[in-house]
């Protein structure tokens, strides 16, 4: 299977401890479109933007947005 999109820029986040989605969807979604930037982060669970590290799910996501708009 192909995964088109309109977009070049793709960011993948997802946490080691999320018992809701595998690690091998993010992994498989990086093996179809390898431009993809993946971030794993070491947060609690599936809800990656909440707790304790949210602040480094926020700041990758600054990041990859600034880096694809042509910022920093």
């Amino acid at each position: 299977m192909k995964i088109t999109c309109n977009r070049r820029s793709w960011v993948v986040m997802h946490s080691l401890n999320d018992n809701s989605v595998p690690l091998s969807h993010p992994n498989h979604v990086k093996a179809l479109q390898p431009q993809a930037q993946m971030c794993i982060l070491d947060s609690w669970g599936h809800l990656i933007w909440i707790g304790k590290h949210a602040a480094e799910y926020d700041d990758a996501l600054v990041h990859f947005l600034d880096k694809s708009s042509g910022g920093a």
